[in-house]
């Protein structure tokens, strides 16, 4: 598994792992008004066995706050998130690559025995005074 910037996730063995793993922060991270029927949670957790996947389950979550049915008020209860189980069909996504700066492209001028830009060079001289 992959995480959100990138980095691999270590897979942890299932017999290693208390069933109720990472239920805590699950249950910390429902928004106020919908922790509800935390018994019922609790067995579909370890129903539907999310130890294991307790990182990607939170690592979604997250990633629903930013979404328009979540801004717009759709924000599906604990139960019903544990029982459509969504996150297992969610990859997160790919990190975006950084953005030149202006001081990287001079970079690589200077690498490349090339003459930087107008733009970069008014830059330079600014950084001179």
């Amino acid at each position: 598994m992959i995480d959100l910037l990138g980095d691999e996730v270590p897979t942890i063995s299932r017999s290693l792992l208390d069933p109720m793993h990472g239920f805590t922060d699950f249950w910390k991270a429902q928004p106020i008004g919908y922790k509800i029927a935390r018994p019922q949670c609790e067995k579909k957790w370890v129903k539907y066995d999310c130890a294991k996947d307790s990182l990607h389950i939170l690592m979604h979550m997250e990633h629903l706050k930013t979404t328009p049915k979540y801004l717009a008020g759709y924000i599906p209860y604990p139960e019903t998130y544990l029982n459509r189980q969504d996150w297992k069909e969610w990859e997160p996504p790919a990190p975006k690559p950084a953005q030149k700066t202006w001081l990287d492209e001079y970079s690589e001028h200077e690498k490349h025995c090339t003459k930087p830009s107008a733009e970069i060079r008014a830059k330079m001289a600014q950084l001179r005074k």
